[in-house]
């Protein structure tokens, strides 16, 4: 018992441990080679914030718009490939350009999703106005806020520029790879793609 209490205690404590020294000695993308993680399907779909009587419905980004591979993986990562000075500067190329493809398409979807919201305003306006004028009760306009929202989170998810942006999220991925498979020696493509199955989500 004291042995699994010792254990455990153990690796807590590494797990910590490896989270501080990634805070504390950050990789920027000047010295690191790493791709922003692809998002699941169900992280791609910004949300809302319930409305009140009072107060409108709000946009909620999902987390995976800012996700990226932890410091420590990419640390482990650059170690194992041991790239030469003119590989990490080529690195820096592909990486700067695969963050610029994400970008552009994050935030293609990120505006059809708010011109979606714009599109319910007059809704929630009209109940928020029936409440105030005495033609609906407040329960009734609590309950159409609920259902008005429901049906705008429904058309968010079956945002068609969704699934537009996954495949499009993919193919940025995959290029950036490809670009850096081109500048590798075999032994380290070898290494590259036993850390990409290693890693890979899903």
């Amino acid at each position: 018992m004291k042995t699994k209490l010792f254990l455990m205690m153990l690796g807590i404590v590494t797990i910590i441990g490896l989270q501080s020294c990634s805070k504390d000695n950050p990789v920027t993308t000047e010295d690191a080679l790493y791709s922003a993680t692809l998002p699941d399907a169900d992280e791609t779909a910004s949300d809302v914030t319930e409305a009140t009587t009072t107060e409108p419905c709000a946009m909620v980004t999902p987390a995976s718009d800012e996700r990226r591979l932890n410091d420590f993986g990419v640390r482990v990562l650059r170690r194992m490939l041991k790239l030469t000075d003119e590989q990490k500067a080529q690195i820096r190329t592909f990486h700067q350009q695969h963050e610029q493809c994400f970008k552009t398409i994050r935030d293609t979807l990120r505006a059809s999703e708010r011109a979606i919201i714009a599109g319910y305003k007059p809704q929630y306006q009209t109940i928020r106005d029936n409440l105030k004028n005495g033609v609906i009760d407040t329960a009734t306009a609590k309950q159409q806020l609920r259902d008005l929202t429901a049906q705008l989170r429904a058309e968010l998810k079956n945002n068609p520029v969704r699934a537009w942006a996954k495949d499009e999220f993919i193919k940025c991925r995959q290029a950036f790879y490809d670009n850096v498979r081109s500048i590798l020696t075999d032994e380290q493509k070898a290494i590259l793609e036993e850390w990409i199955a290693l890693h890979k989500r899903g």
